[in-house]
């Protein structure tokens, strides 16, 4: 049986077809910043209040809870979370955005292109999370009707947006789709997806705390990039590839925060 979103998730929305109120507030006091967390520190269990994201690679993300909720955004088969995750997202159907072999093991894959059924729209609760698409790039990959989905993760009180593949600046539609993003995982190769002048055109719109570069794939990608923000920005360099995010610890001001891996 094919696993899909009817298969563990969001009871809620499957069975009643409620939609669950955004979990993210606009407005909330900020702390002194970003949490950081060394990598002794990434079995033990999430904090309440808080979320662990680990950069796997190229433009896979992994994002625990505190209710115990490992959702892995982009999966691809190569660049591997750290633990099993309960859920997978495949933004995009290209070749190092998605795999058909994926672990039996993991029991919810959700897919954000047009597999044959439609456009895929999902809204799933898992534990205290909430994952949700939002199509994009309707007519840009090969001319098919969707190519792609930007997916949304909220959990303790923040939002994470995760654009993957994206190939244009988003409409005012998507923007308000979204809602406000706390965290955007951004990708900034500046050839393959958008050029970096579509892209800062979709930071201003989405308006993030904080910016985290992805899909670096060609060399000096991320230097032209951090040279065009950093006059706006304030840049920020991990040296492990966790980040403990907190409502109440987002820095005051938007920042980029560049996390370590292999981001080809």
């Amino acid at each position: 049986m094919q696993r899909t979103v009817a298969s563990v998730v969001s009871f809620l929305v499957l069975l009643t077809g409620a939609i669950p109120a955004l979990s993210c507030p606009v407005n909330v006091a900020r702390g002194p910043g970003l949490l950081r967390l060394a990598a002794s520190d990434a079995a033990v269990p999430v904090a309440q209040e808080t979320l662990r994201l680990y950069f796997a690679g190229h433009a896979t993300f992994q994002i625990e809870t505190p209710g115990g909720a490992v959702i892995v955004l982009d999966y691809n088969g190569v660049n591997r979370p750290t633990r099993l995750p309960d859920l997978i997202t495949m933004n995009n159907a290209h070749i190092t955005h998605y795999t058909n072999h994926v672990p039996p093991e993991i029991k919810t894959v959700l897919r954000g292109w047009n597999t044959g059924s439609g456009i895929p729209r999902h809204d799933a609760m898992l534990k205290d999370a909430r994952v949700r698409s939002i199509p994009t790039n309707f007519t840009e990959m090969g001319g098919g009707t969707n190519g792609n989905s930007v997916w949304v993760v909220e959990a303790a009180g923040l939002c994470i947006a995760h654009l993957s593949h994206l190939h244009h600046t988003v409409s005012r539609e998507h923007v308000a789709a979204l809602g406000p993003i706390d965290v955007l995982l951004a990708p900034i190769d500046g050839r393959v997806t958008m050029s970096h002048d579509e892209l800062i055109d979709t930071i201003r719109q989405i308006k993030p705390t904080v910016i985290v570069p992805m899909h670096w794939l060609y060399f000096g990608a991320i230097d032209l990039f951090l040279s065009r923000m950093q006059d706006d920005y304030p840049i920020r360099r991990s040296q492990e590839p966790w980040v403990v995010l907190s409502a109440r610890n987002l820095p005051k001001q938007p920042e980029i925060l560049l996390l370590p891996g292999n981001a080809f």
